[in-house]
């Protein structure tokens, strides 16, 4: 990014640009969790009804179907491994040439791992990490609103989101 116009002033301090791109999409994140939480409010009748018993009785009107955790392969990691396109890197800043040159060593460990996050049901909070860059969208360059956010996440992030889809 050259130059960046906020404010009607250029700014092309490469610091103040990212702190500035920082706080554009945290306002924008901010925006759509706001929105999110407006459409999901659930508005009861005040008929004495109390909502957390209310939630309670449709919760178990219904009975649940049986869960079956299938476990996934170490030949499922390896395809999937293979399967990744682009050479990015993320937060862990592997690449995918080095991962697909591992994959023989390590997919049986990441499949332990795999297994590991399905039979507890945790998606663990390191893999959340990602590089956020700006991706230019369209028309003026120096516009901060013709940018929107991208995550880079890591490599294993992807392959373990994968997996957790295919289940």
């Amino acid at each position: 990014m050259p130059g960046l116009k906020v404010e009607g002033k250029k700014i092309t301090d490469q610091q103040t640009i990212a702190e500035t791109c920082n706080e554009y999409f945290i306002v924008i994140a901010e925006n759509v969790e706001r929105q999110s939480k407006n459409n999901n409010n659930i508005n009861y009748d005040n008929d004495n009804i109390d909502s957390h018993t209310h939630f309670m009785e449709q919760a178990f009107t219904k009975p649940y179907p049986s869960v079956k955790r299938k476990c996934t392969t170490t030949k499922e990691i390896e395809r999937i491994i293979k399967s990744l396109k682009k050479n990015s890197y993320g937060y862990a800043e592997i690449s995918t040439k080095i991962l697909k040159i591992s994959c023989p060593f390590i997919s049986s460990l990441i499949n332990y791992i795999c297994n590991e996050m399905l039979f507890w049901g945790i998606f663990p909070d390191r893999l959340k990490y990602a590089v956020i860059k700006p991706l230019h969208k369209n028309y003026d360059r120096s516009e901060l609103s013709n940018y929107g956010p991208v995550s880079l996440l890591t490599l294993f992030s992807k392959i373990f989101e994968t997996v957790m889809q295919i289940r």
